[in-house]
């Protein structure tokens, strides 16, 4: 259930790529469609199966490179690395 900021973007996120049910708002929650919420959740395969397809995929992606470009406005991430010293060229 979705309180401020992000959360309600990441809730429709998470219901349009099939990993759980839709949110439901604050103002119109109530005890039963919480209820039904939780319960589609356990109850529903699908979300457990598309979140394990889902995490296949991302296995393979390297967003460092990409994250490091939009933060530094450089285009250098492909030629940089993170350690745990930090950044290096």
């Amino acid at each position: 259930m979705p309180q401020i900021a992000d959360q309600f973007y990441w809730g429709h996120r998470i219901h349009r790529l099939g990993l759980g049910p839709a949110p439901v708002p604050p103002r119109r929650i109530t005890a039963a469609k919480l209820a039904r919420a939780l319960a589609e959740i356990i109850e529903n395969p699908t979300y457990a199966e598309n979140a394990r397809a889902l995490g296949e995929e991302m296995k393979f992606e390297d967003g460092i490179p990409g994250v490091v470009d939009i933060v530094t406005g450089r285009g250098a991430g492909s030629e940089l690395s993170v350690g745990v010293g930090g950044l290096s060229r």
